[in-house]
């Protein structure tokens, strides 16, 4: 059986989504709540087990306030 590889991308898209998540006080549910779907799919975009799709992201964008670079690059 193999291992899922991760791309260092999809690390960072998920780290920075928890990162801008938690600074603007958000829960995971109320982020999910707001782009109308499960808490759990939420979860594993944070988590790197599945990475959003563009509309998704688009509506990210929007409920933290940032644009598409916010989400993508490294902001240590």
């Amino acid at each position: 059986m193999s291992k899922r590889r991760t791309s260092d991308k999809s690390i960072m898209l998920g780290s920075n989504l928890k990162r801008i998540r938690t600074l603007k006080n958000l829960s995971q549910q109320q982020v999910a709540d707001m782009l109308q779907i499960d808490r759990s799919t939420y979860t594993k975009y944070e988590t790197n087990k599945s990475n959003p799709p563009l509309d998704i992201i688009y509506k990210l964008t929007k409920i933290f306030n940032c644009d598409f670079n916010t989400i993508f690059i490294n902001q240590k």
